[in-house]
């Protein structure tokens, strides 16, 4: 090859900027005194298989894209978005105690919430532990009430808990779980646990979980808590169970522990900083043949349908949306660039249900030299795909868009005709009330065509 030909048409500088839009990190404090429980996923268990109780949220939390830090001690908070904390239970026949927050841990999760930001916790009889006994060196009703919204019930009625129900009207109403059973050795929760019940004097507090099908309110297992006195106010969710207890129920599908915690990530968002979806991560900038291609890893959330393209010319602030790429894309090419501008980017994760993540880390790039006008590129393409399947036609398009199809037969005689407005993402279109035979399907999207051939065989 002559290198002399090797005229360099684009030149840039390519920068990643971390710490301007980062990963959602949270600290799962492993405060369970070493309890362990028979892993209820686990169909047919032996007494080797048994995990901790941090075990199920931590698997949950990075199959949904968060980044975890898990420790056995409370680590300093500044760098978390969240925190998740399980306490485990008290058996004293095994000689298994809660774990315990000390005065001076509460003091740093009161000033980390009283800062806006979200905490998780369960563990049972973890609510006696605060509010029982007004003789221990523990009772804290201001750190269950005023951080949690939460109060003691019943804690001395002896209540076993088999199932938990979400409650009606409450993010998580369509949810039902089995709790994962107690064993004579010990390994396992007491199904016994407290009962609780929302004390909104600081703020919106709200039963969540109940243990009996009765609809028996009182018998509340967990609660939703959003501060109002303060300015910041922050979101809580208390479990008098353990999550990592709860089984997935193969008969209903809403119920998974991972949909149970995609809720509570919407519960923690507020306004201007979403929690759910986890933002996508290590997006990269790379230069060719005169245009910026952008990639990244898919998202490992499948709930997530696609990503929004966000791009800002000579700034890192001014960001407007540029495209919608749909999965399983994950790519685009941009080449809609001019000669000595600095151009930013970021990607937004969204669902099919309307959640949108906050943004992911951004890159920049500085075009400087001679670009060519780009020839044909796929990504840039309204219609990304399309293809055909007995009766139907399935097609996938990057940006919203007028879209005709139409229906032909071998002699060229139109059948149907369809128009409508088609949003980014995959469509199905079927053909109604047509016979064997070989037909002509013409699909346009905007100033965009594409015949496809059907054979129908009935």
């Amino acid at each position: 090859m002559n290198k002399k030909l090797l005229v360099p048409l684009l030149l840039v500088l390519i920068t990643p900027i971390p710490l301007v839009s980062q990963p959602i990190t949270i600290l799962l404090w492993d405060n369970d005194m070493g309890a362990r429980l028979i892993d209820p996923d686990v169909l047919e268990p032996t007494p080797q298989d048994t995990i901790g109780c941090e075990v199920k949220l931590l698997e949950i939390l990075t199959s949904l894209g968060y980044q975890v830090v898990v420790s056995d001690s409370l680590q300093p908070l500044d760098i978390f978005d969240a925190v998740f904390i399980t306490n485990g239970w008290k058996d004293l026949e095994h000689q298994q105690m809660p774990g315990i927050i000390d005065p001076a841990q509460r003091l740093v999760l009161k000033g980390y919430m009283a800062a806006g930001h979200p905490v998780f916790m369960d563990g049972n009889d973890i609510a006696f532990t605060y509010m029982g006994n007004p003789q221990s060196p523990n009772y804290d009703p201001d750190f269950m009430i005023r951080y949690f919204g939460t109060q003691l019930e019943a804690d001395q009625t002896q209540l076993p808990v088999d199932s938990l129900h979400g409650v009606p009207g409450s993010l998580f109403q369509s949810f039902h779980y089995k709790y994962g059973p107690f064993t004579p050795s010990g390994a396992g929760p007491l199904s016994s646990v407290d009962l609780i019940w929302p004390n909104s004097t600081y703020g919106q507090a709200q039963p969540i979980f109940y243990s009996t099908p009765e609809n028996k309110w009182a018998y509340c297992r967990a609660t939703s808590y959003a501060s109002s006195e303060k300015d910041a106010p922050h979101k809580a969710i208390l479990l008098s169970f353990v999550f990592s207890a709860c089984r997935n129920n193969p008969m209903a599908k809403a119920s998974s522990k991972q949909d149970m915690m995609r809720q509570v990530m919407r519960f923690f968002s507020h306004s201007g900083n979403s929690f759910y979806p986890a933002p996508p991560q290590n997006l990269t900038l790379t230069v060719g043949n005169g245009r910026f291609t952008l990639s990244w890893p898919p998202h490992p959330d499948p709930k997530v349908v696609g990503y929004q393209i966000m791009r800002s010319v000579n700034d890192s602030l001014n960001f407007s949306p540029l495209a919608l790429v749909p999965v399983p894309l994950d790519t685009f090419v941009d080449t809609s660039i001019t000669i000595g501008r600095t151009y930013w980017y970021y990607l937004r994760a969204y669902t099919p249900d309307g959640d949108t993540s906050r943004g992911s880390e951004k890159v920049n790039a500085l075009a400087v030299g001679i670009s060519q006008p780009p020839g044909p590129d796929r990504f840039n393409k309204k219609i990304l795909q399309a293809s055909c399947h007995g009766t139907e036609i399935t097609y996938i398009l990057s940006q919203p868009a007028m879209v005709k199809i139409e229906l032909y037969d071998l002699l060229g005689q139109k059948i149907s005709s369809n128009w409508g407005r088609s949003s980014a993402g995959e469509h199905t279109y079927s053909f109604d009330n047509i016979g064997t035979g070989f037909y002509i399907v013409r699909l346009q999207a905007a100033d965009e065509r594409k015949t496809l051939k059907m054979l129908v065989i009935k």
